[in-house]
């Protein structure tokens, strides 16, 4: 028994999917970077992506400050990430500010909104990027300066490529990379802020983006509602700025040699959830049902991953902790107004306890599942410890019965229970139990 609670325990860790973006969600506006326009300022020009804004098209606030709108800081590259169905990123690079008798570092910076180069001091909020829904001035493609969206998105994914170039040894310990998105209403929003801001409907930020020896990278940060909820707002817009570097200021002070990233298929992920039923099953024994909530997110390549977040064993007090279970880069088939999974993998465990760690923060799994008319089932599949372990989610293997389909009626007609030596029960008793369900069929339950 004890061996089989093991074994339960350790698949209901695998009980983790995380699928379900519809693409028809809100999405951000050249989040493929596939389509560019020209900025210009003044006799400079370069070219911005559709939908995102960097220097030669900030507004400074003197004709000194303006000086830091004559650089290049956003190029089209083909340098794409894995698995792109896209032509282009964005490559985005730090440089260096003419000011008069030397030379000043910039960090490269790319935004939805609009940058504002107000001030000679790196980390003072008058240099900032603006969400101003006010504003009725609009970039070299004709689009405003921020990013309209009406919908709550459970998080921002980017693929970010990055390395830092050549930076003083005062500056050595800044050595990441930033992502910040900022949900906010229909009024004025700036990055940093330069005052408490109560319109904000929720933040999700990344300011410790590691280079990672320059290799693409798929950074995913969970939007933080509940931070934000007294404000009591809706969302109407999102500013997103994305920096070579966390702290204002901070650059390559070589010009040949400076910080570059490469940007691609930034997306909102929308979390489509699933609560029903799940029977977990070793050879002949079955487990009671227990209630289980699936995240189904699908991504805009097409891809699904599926995850159970802070998933427990058990129930109140004694319930024990198991973590985060993810399955990724699932692939479905839709036929017959129905989607299909069936994936073989390593599931990842994350932010887990005992189990966790006694599996080695992964758990090796079969995995087949479907979506159909807003029900998801799947049935998962391992082996631990020698034993052969299910998992029915919503009851996808015909002919398996939750703890929910059990009546503990005696009479045969509703189906009924028994203890091992055939004696008919009026309830289920710890132990093993023989329980018929009204389809007949006989299986076992532990209680």
């Amino acid at each position: 028994m004890k061996r089989f609670l093991l074994a339960t325990m350790a698949l209901a860790t695998v009980m983790s999917v995380s699928a379900g973006n519809d693409t028809k969600k809100p999405q951000i506006i050249g989040g493929d970077f596939e389509k560019w326009h020209t900025a210009t300022y003044d006799k400079y020009s370069s070219q911005e992506p559709d939908g995102w804004h960097s220097f030669m098209s900030a507004k400074p606030g003197n004709p000194t400050y303006a000086r830091a709108c004559w650089n290049t800081h956003t190029y089209t590259s083909n340098e794409v990430r894995p698995g792109s169905t896209g032509k282009q990123s964005v490559k985005l690079t730090s440089g260096m500010v003419d000011a008069f008798f030397f030379k000043q570092p910039a960090n490269g910076t790319l935004t939805t909104g609009r940058l504002f180069a107000g001030s000679a001091t790196a980390n003072d909020p008058k240099n900032n990027s603006t969400s101003d829904p006010s504003s009725t001035e609009k970039d070299g493609a004709g689009n405003p300066f921020y990013a309209p969206l009406t919908a709550r998105p459970d998080s921002i994914v980017a693929w970010i490529k990055f390395k830092q170039g050549t930076l003083s040894k005062e500056n050595q310990k800044y050595k990441y990379a930033t992502i910040s998105a900022i949900i906010h209403d229909n009024t004025k929003y700036q990055d940093p802020e330069d005052k408490t801001y109560n319109n904000v409907v929720a933040k999700a930020q990344n300011a410790k983006i590691e280079s990672k020896d320059f290799t693409w990278q798929r950074i995913s940060i969970p939007f933080d509602y509940e931070s934000y909820k007294a404000n009591n707002v809706e969302p109407h817009n999102i500013l997103i700025t994305i920096s070579t570097n966390a702290e204002p200021g901070i650059a390559s002070t070589d010009a040949n040699n400076p910080d570059v990233m490469y940007i691609d298929d930034v997306e909102l992920v929308y979390n489509d959830n699933y609560t029903d039923n799940l029977v977990i099953s070793s050879n002949e024994t079955t487990a009671p049902a227990q209630e289980a909530t699936i995240t189904v997110t699908k991504y805009l390549d097409g891809t699904y991953n599926m995850m159970l977040k802070n998933f427990s064993f058990g129930e109140g007090n004694g319930a024990l902790l198991i973590g985060d279970v993810t399955m990724s880069n699932i692939t479905g088939k839709e036929e017959n107004g129905a989607i299909t999974f069936e994936t073989e993998q390593d599931a990842i465990i994350s932010n887990g306890g005992n189990i966790a760690e006694m599996l080695k923060g992964k758990i090796h799994l079969n995995m087949k599942g479907t979506l159909k008319d807003g029900k998801f089932k799947a049935l998962i599949t391992l082996k631990v410890m020698n034993q052969t372990i299910k998992a029915d989610f919503g009851g996808y293997e015909s002919g398996t019965v939750g703890i929910h389909g059990i009546t503990t009626s005696t009479n045969s007609a509703n189906g009924a229970i028994y203890d091992l030596s055939g004696r008919q029960l009026k309830t289920m008793q710890k132990g093993i139990n023989i329980v018929r369900g009204k389809d007949g069929k006989m299986i076992k339950v532990m209680k």
